[in-house]
């Protein structure tokens, strides 16, 4: 499974999926990109330790729309299969 999470703040439970994907207890879990809506987001530093891509979208200031059409042309690049909301928002 392609998986994508997104994620806020600090990051702890996107930390959790990836210590179970490095443990084995994930199988067939392929974890893709982070999207993040805080560009000080902690999860981000998660993500480069352990290489996942992740993608910053702006969403204050915004209207939804624009940061669900972003977030669906990620999810699409990416062949995203599963969504995980991991303190998102």
């Amino acid at each position: 499974m392609k998986v994508a999470v997104l994620a806020s703040g600090r990051g702890s439970n996107f930390q959790s999926i990836i210590n179970s994907c490095e443990k084995g207890l994930s199988p067939n879990t392929n974890l893709k990109h982070l999207i993040v809506n805080n560009q000080d987001a902690y999860a981000i530093k998660i993500a480069k330790k352990h290489n996942i891509s992740y993608t910053f979208i702006e969403s204050k200031n915004r209207k939804r729309e624009y940061f669900d059409q972003k977030v669906l042309e990620i999810l699409k690049k990416y062949e995203i299969e599963i969504i995980v909301l991991a303190g998102f928002m």
